[in-house]
């Protein structure tokens, strides 16, 4: 069994460096190691050399959405010419079907189509 200080909470969540409310958290869910003992009913306490495993073996954090490189995730944005939105909205209106089957046929979002067939309504698009 690990020998050394023993550590409550806050001095266990400061060597794992997390809050204190984080390490809570994790203690309540699980995510932490088990309490080495206790002092009383209430008050777990943990030696420093159980702090260090789980910090050593802790799950990554993360990263952040700005330091996530987002163009290795996303298909390269398609740019559709003023005239090819014209003549699909045209195709829309003589098809018939739903604007769903529509723009799951033609490997669109229904959300494009929408904003196409406003445009072309408004006459910002050719021919309308």
């Amino acid at each position: 069994m690990p020998e050394g200080p023993r550590l409550r909470t806050n001095e266990a969540a400061e060597l794992a460096g997390v809050k204190p409310s984080t390490w809570r958290d994790y203690v309540a869910d699980g995510r932490a190691p088990k309490p080495d003992g206790r002092y009383d009913e209430r008050s777990p306490y943990w030696f420093e050399s159980t702090v260090d495993d789980f910090k050593q073996h802790r799950p990554g954090r993360g990263r952040r959405r700005a330091e996530v490189d987002s163009s290795a995730s996303r298909a390269p944005r398609r740019v559709f010419t003023p005239e090819f939105k014209a003549q699909t909205v045209q195709e829309y209106h003589a098809s018939g079907q739903s604007m769903r089957q529509f723009a799951l046929a033609h490997d669109l979002t229904q959300s494009a189509l929408a904003t196409w067939i406003r445009d072309a309504e408004a006459g910002k698009l050719p021919g309308s």
